[in-house]
């Protein structure tokens, strides 16, 4: 008899409105923990993929940069180099101008309804 009446005092216990409060409580705090711990991670992913684009646009610019360096080690590279910055050329070079004709592009100028009522108007008038 003393079990069951052991059983029936923690079944109490176990059921009151205050022991079912109290859960609520802890599960709605610990909900609002990991809801947090939730948005700190995606933004921790978000930036970690963030980073990953800008390292591999900076390891790509490397390489570019690389590759130029390269070239313009080398004598031609130089004077590649040199002809692009300042416009220079070697002794004896000439300087050839294409001047392409230049087109003239008639531009029609759309004018408000009115205003070409009103020419009409005043054109028939005469």
């Amino acid at each position: 008899m003393t079990l069951k009446r052991g059983r029936r005092f923690w079944q109490k216990i176990a059921l009151s409105w205050f022991t079912i409060g109290a859960l609520c409580a802890i599960v709605t705090v610990l909900s609002f923990a990991v809801f947090d711990m939730y948005k700190k991670n995606r933004l921790a992913t978000e930036k970690m993929l963030s980073a990953k684009g800008e390292l591999t646009k900076i390891e790509s610019r490397k390489d570019s940069l690389a590759k130029d360096l390269k070239r313009i080690k080398t004598g031609k590279g130089i004077e590649e180099r040199l002809r692009e910055k300042f416009d220079v050329g070697k002794k004896g070079e000439r300087l050839l101008i294409i001047i392409d004709k230049e087109i003239q592009h008639e531009t029609v100028q759309e004018q408000p309804f009115w205003t070409r009522v009103w020419q009409k108007i005043r054109r028939s008038e005469y």
